[in-house]
């Protein structure tokens, strides 16, 4: 083998080893760089966020609903517990298969607390400046109400009791 030849194969292993050398600090410094990229970000923006389960099904939604309010719902096909806030007013609503639901409301005028068996008969009891508890049926006009008034009467207490059609059939006093 001449020495030219030599002298250029000696050349071609340079370039070689050059390149290499050039690809392997480039593979490090994009695992360096992907590497730093992992961090926990500050905040996560968005204006709705779905949990679904392993066949895609809805389990819970956090976001801002249709009437502009922030809530969390836990689904199992239809929602079961709702947690939310609207207006600097609070709510948790908790309904089963069966139609029996729970409502705790909190809110600038007062506060409530309805239960209900079904749609056709329910139980609420408030504290506001009327405070009252009424047995409601067909989520109409309550049958029932026993509460006490503030405002002439300072402290007054009453019962009032009403028909079908929403008329007074008795009241005391």
């Amino acid at each position: 083998m001449t020495i030219e030849q030599r002298l250029s194969r000696l050349e071609r292993q340079n370039r070689r080893l050059k390149f290499g050398g050039m690809f392997l600090l480039l593979g490090i410094g994009a695992v360096f760089l992907m590497g730093q990229a992992k961090g926990v970000p500050e905040e996560i923006k968005a204006r709705k966020f779905t949990l679904v389960d392993e066949a895609g099904d809805t389990r819970a939604i956090l976001g801002i609903t249709t009437m502009d309010t922030a809530s969390l719902s836990f689904w199992d096909g239809e929602w079961r517990v709702n947690l939310g806030s609207l207006d600097g007013s609070g709510f948790l609503h908790l309904r089963d298969k069966s139609g029996a639901e729970i409502e705790l409301s909190l809110s600038k005028v007062g506060s409530s607390i309805t239960v209900s068996h079904d749609k056709d008969f329910s139980v609420e009891l408030q504290a506001n400046p009327v405070s009252q508890a009424a047995v409601f049926h067909g989520r109409a006009e309550s049958e029932l109400t026993v509460g006490t008034t503030i405002g002439n009467s300072i402290g007054s207490a009453y019962i009032e009791a009403k028909a079908e059609d929403g008329r007074t059939v008795g009241e005391w006093p």
